[in-house]
């Protein structure tokens, strides 16, 4: 295969038979931990938790490749596919939080409607003043 003909994948599959198997298994767990300790303690920061189940998935898939490589196991096949799949469905929600992050924002808009004290809606800044 050559460069001009290669894909992500072909090239995210050549780095991963690169790494050892040890090496891959400590970033996946690593990966999991953090992602999961991100999403608990901030999840508004969930596009980066998700970028992280990529890369877990990506270690993941270097495990199996290098561990189990028997081309003949449809097992092996289906675990590996299913992997891609999960590593490539993260980073398009990494990139839609990111972009909707970037674009419409996460934070309260200036012109909303906020509440009183007695449950009454009102118009109001992004600061909760009276409009």
């Amino acid at each position: 295969m050559t460069a001009a003909t290669a894909t992500i994948f072909d090239v995210l599959a050549d780095r991963a038979r690169r790494h050892s198997g040890r090496f891959l298994a400590v970033q996946a767990v690593v990966c999991a931990c953090v992602a999961a300790v991100l999403l608990t303690v901030a999840g508004a920061w969930w596009p980066l938790s998700s970028l992280l189940v990529a890369v877990g998935c990506y270690s993941l898939w270097g495990v199996v490749d290098s561990h189990w490589h028997l081309p003949a196991k449809r097992s092996v096949a289906i675990t590996k596919r299913g992997l891609v799949i999960l590593a490539t469905l993260a980073c398009l929600a990494a990139a839609v939080g990111t972009a909707f992050t970037l674009f419409v924002g996460d934070g309260s808009s200036p012109y909303g409607v906020c509440y009183g004290a007695d449950g009454r809606a009102f118009s109001c800044n992004s600061r909760g003043e009276r409009r």
